[in-house]
């Protein structure tokens, strides 16, 4: 599946608690696939998308969607420091879906 997207990959310090973007992670992403590529396997993240829509009208918009990726063999305190943020991630990068 071919997109044509716009990706920002966070992460949250664990020793000083801020989030910043993944710098290991590529932007941006073309496919699925890459963006399966871009998350570790053992650790929480953030995944901000951007991707664009054209409307019944003929407009062109782009819509943000919040992936939260948390995977079973993260530990628990990067769990619970990921859960307790992703509200303010959400409200901060002003999504309109949270996956």
């Amino acid at each position: 599946m071919r997109l044509s997207l716009t990706n920002y990959l966070d992460e949250i310090d664990q020793k000083t608690y801020e989030i910043r973007l993944d710098s290991k992670a590529e932007n941006p992403i073309s496919s699925i696939e890459e963006l399966v590529e871009e998350i570790p396997d053992n650790s929480p993240r953030y995944v901000v998308l951007s991707y664009p829509l054209t409307l019944k009208d003929g407009r062109k918009t782009s819509r943000l969607v919040l992936i939260y990726w948390l995977p079973p063999t993260s530990t628990q305190s990067s769990r619970m420091l990921y859960a307790a943020a992703v509200e303010l991630i959400r409200n901060k990068a002003g999504v309109s879906k949270y996956v």
